[in-house]
Order: structure tokens, then C-alpha cells, then sequence
């Protein structure tokens, strides 16, 4: 009697050259307070909590969202090698301070107009730096209408009587310049 073999083609190694898994990288930076608005993290700026940071592949896709933490820090980890683009959402009231000013380890990077900035991540590197001044927005003020004038009752035909006498007395001016006001023509 043979025996039955259940799995006739055994295969031991599926691929025996497996890809390794890339290595990874990570990107972190620190958002604070551009307390004097000069672009750099000086001594008298503060770090900024709970400011939302995204992350977005080369094709603008998101693929992290994280918060900074009590010190303003933010860090996404274990990323394929690659380029990617951060991007900072300010508090209600804030916007960014200028972009690349002064020393590179202690300037804000994102752009004032995307709120982003471009990174490329390397295996088994921690791209840092990729700091985000903020700065208090001015107060938005209110603009005010210009007043209106009502006319209603007593307003209303007050207008209309006066206009109905600048016509009556236009008329007039017009007959006594073109000689019909009943006076003869020489």
C-alpha cells in the first residue's frame, strides 16, 4: 500500500531571496513661541503643546498625524527612506514666523504660505531641526457698514416732496432759459 502523501509538491523556501525590509528613519523637530519674531528658537521663546503636525509621502498622500508634546516636540518614526512633506496646523490665532532665518539647528523651516516643509528621510537616520515658529497673528477687526439711511414714514414722503420740488423747479429753470415762460422771442 502506498502512502498517501497530502501535500505531494512541498515547497520548503517560497522565495529563497526575500527582500530585506528597508531600514527606517524618522523625522522630529520643536514648535515654539517666536516670542520677538526674529525666525530663530532664542532663550526667551517657549514650546508649544498640542499643535497638530502631519505628514505626507512624495505623493501627497497623509500618512501620520501626531501632536506635540508638553516640550513642542513632535516625531514621526520608523519611515521608509524617502521624501516627505511636514506640515504644521498653528493654534487658532497664530501663523508662522519667517522661514530659514540664522542658524539652521534653531530657525523655523516650514513655509509662511503652505505651512510645510519638505524632508527627505535616509535609512537609520533622524532628520531633526525640522523646527516651527509661531507668532500671534494680528487681531482680526470687524469692519463696521456704513450707516444707512431709513426712509420710513414721515422720512420717506418728506424725500419724495422734496424731490417732486426739484423737478417742478428744474422744469421751471428749463422753460425760462429755452424763452417759454410766456414772455415773447425778439
Amino acid at each position: 500500500d502506498p502512502d498517501p502523501d497530502p501535500d505531494p509538491d512541498p515547497d520548503p523556501d517560497p522565495d529563497p531571496d526575500p527582500e530585506p525590509a528597508p531600514d527606517l528613519g524618522a523625522v522630529q523637530g520643536v514648535v515654539f513661541n517666536d516670542t520677538n519674531s526674529d525666525g530663530q528658537q532664542g532663550s526667551g521663546d517657549t514650546p508649544v503643546a498640542g499643535v497638530q503636525v502631519k505628514l505626507f509621502d512624495a505623493a501627497g498622500n497623509q500618512v501620520a498625524t501626531t501632536t506635540t508634546d508638553a516640550a513642542g516636540v513632535y516625531v514621526f518614526n520608523d519611515l521608509a527612506p524617502g521624501d516627505y512633506s511636514v506640515e504644521i496646523c498653528p493654534p487658532s490665532g497664530d501663523v508662522l514666523t519667517s522661514q530659514n532665518v540664522g542658524d539652521d539647528a534653531s530657525d523655523s523651516d516650514f513655509s509662511v504660505s503652505t505651512n510645510r516643509v519638505g524632508v527627505t528621510v535616509i535609512a537609520n537616520q533622524v532628520v531633526s531641526n525640522i523646527d516651527a515658529g509661531l507668532i500671534a497673528s494680528a487681531p482680526q477687526t470687524e469692519s463696521t457698514p456704513p450707516p444707512t439711511l431709513a426712509l420710513t414714514g414721515v422720512n420717506s414722503w418728506i424725500l419724495v416732496a422734496a424731490a417732486f420740488v426739484l423737478m417742478i423747479v428744474g422744469a421751471a429753470q428749463m422753460r425760462l432759459s429755452n424763452g417759454l415762460a410766456g414772455g415773447r422771442r425778439s
